[in-house]
């Protein structure tokens, strides 16, 4: 379980990851705080309120950017490797086209259904108008996930990985104590984040237009057209869909079958097992690009040796987080005032579900970036639907403890399902299994 840092692949990995985890570890402690101030200020029907509203938010500005969000990553990794950089600005140019109108629609319709969402679906009056906030916010946001991501994919880290991290979270605590001064009504903490978005996609466009299109000098439009872009994004955008159902789901079903306070527990906890991911988040920034090159390029072994390193350094460096979380959660919970017992089993199921989706990060990488999107919208779709029968069937008997062990055995069934179809497709093994090296 040693691991060389003689190897290439480890010290490249060491090195582009300590920007991302830097910026990681940034944007945790000030989401917690954010979190922290929401829930001893507000309490946790508020909390879980806004939970909810994240979700309405996060689902729908990924239908919005119509799996673009990991498409552009190949495009972006595609060109560099052939040296056509010119086609950069003839995708960012139709990228604009084809999101802006597609955002706007998902925007107004949520904005006119927003009534029906709260009072009828959720029976939470006070959700009408965070629910309208976020319909404002979609556009900006969907086009934050997409021009980081192309930010990432030129190696440009540092810019990468503060909007996704720092920007963000930072924006929302400074926004939120400015708007306290004036209310503390219940929407003030999405209207937070509402403004901090639309700042961090002000600050994105200002360094796309000066570091990527003039700085390089990108003066043609290239050669990608419309239809080349849907016809790669489409599938990841079923793909990404999946994800985020598969993330969110559970929230959503939970309010509407509990209450504002359970959701808001939920997303403590769900926040606090976050964490685990911390070191492969970082780890794979860095490793996603360089294993997509060596696909490109054809060179299988280095694929396999950076795929079987990386793993490893995650195994090794997630492990400790996992058991410190499960140990001292009890603790942790006292800082969001939570004085009174949640069952351990709720908190294992969760941190265990993060865990396994922590050490397996190529398990969806290898599939959607090398040409075998739809086997892996195929493989998401079928586990999005299971995951939503069990939260269903759960959560209506066993409320948290259902919600947590729904997400516990549907992650079980998409890893072990994707691994599958990766080793048959690719002929890669994803995982990194301890004292076993073949």
């Amino acid at each position: 379980m040693v691991i060389s840092l003689k190897s290439s692949h480890i010290k490249e990995i060491l090195k582009g990851s300590y920007i991302s985890l830097t910026m990681r570890l940034g944007g945790y402690a000030l989401a917690f705080i954010f979190l922290i101030v929401i829930s001893r200020l507000f309490g946790l029907n508020v909390l879980g309120v806004f939970a909810i509203s994240i979700s309405f938010l996060e689902i729908l500005s990924i239908i919005g950017n119509l799996g673009i969000q990991k498409s552009v990553q190949r495009f972006v990794c595609q060109y560099v490797v052939e040296k056509k950089e010119d086609r950069l600005k003839g995708l960012i140019k139709n990228i604009i086209i084809i999101v802006l109108p597609i955002t706007l629609l998902i925007s107004l319709i949520l904005y006119l259904m927003s009534s029906y969402f709260a009072n009828s679906v959720f029976k939470i009056p006070e959700l009408e108008i965070t629910l309208r906030i976020v319909a404002i916010t979609i556009p900006f946001l969907s086009f934050n996930k997409i021009f980081i991501e192309l930010l990432r994919s030129l190696k440009m880290i540092q810019y990468s990985e503060f909007f996704r991290d720092i920007s963000s979270h930072l924006f929302k605590i400074i926004f939120l104590l400015i708007l306290l001064r004036y209310s503390n009504k219940i929407f003030i903490p999405i209207l937070s984040v509402s403004l901090s978005i639309i700042l961090t996609f002000l600050l994105i466009i200002f360094i796309i237009s000066k570091k990527v299109i003039y700085q390089k000098n990108l003066s043609k439009n290239g050669r990608i057209t419309i239809n080349k872009i849907l016809n790669v994004s489409m599938p990841l955008l079923i793909a990404s869909f999946a994800v985020i159902i598969f993330d969110h789901v559970g929230t959503l079903v939970l309010g509407y079958f509990t209450t504002s306070n359970q959701v808001g527990i939920f997303k403590i906890l769900f926040k606090l097992a976050v964490v685990i991911n911390i070191i492969s988040y970082s780890v794979i920034k860095i490793a996603c690009p360089q294993c997509i090159q060596y696909y490109w390029d054809k060179q299988f072994k280095k694929l396999r040796h950076s795929v079987k390193d990386s793993s490893k350094l995650i195994f090794l460096g997630t492990l400790p987080i996992l058991i410190s979380i499960i140990i001292f959660y009890p603790y942790l919970l006292k800082l969001f005032g939570i004085e009174f017992g949640i069952d351990r089993i709720i908190i294992i199921f969760i941190s265990l579900s993060f865990f396994l989706n922590a050490v397996t990060p190529f398990v969806g990488i290898l599939l959607t970036l090398t040409g075998y999107e739809r086997d892996f919208a195929k493989i998401l779709i079928i586990t999005s639907l299971f995951k939503i029968i069990l939260d269903i069937f759960l959560i209506s008997k066993y409320n948290l403890i259902g919600a947590s062990f729904s997400l516990f055995l549907a992650t079980i069934f998409w890893i072990t399902y994707s691994t599958i179809i990766i080793k048959k497709k690719i002929g890669v093994f994803p995982l990194y299994i301890p004292f076993y090296n073949k």
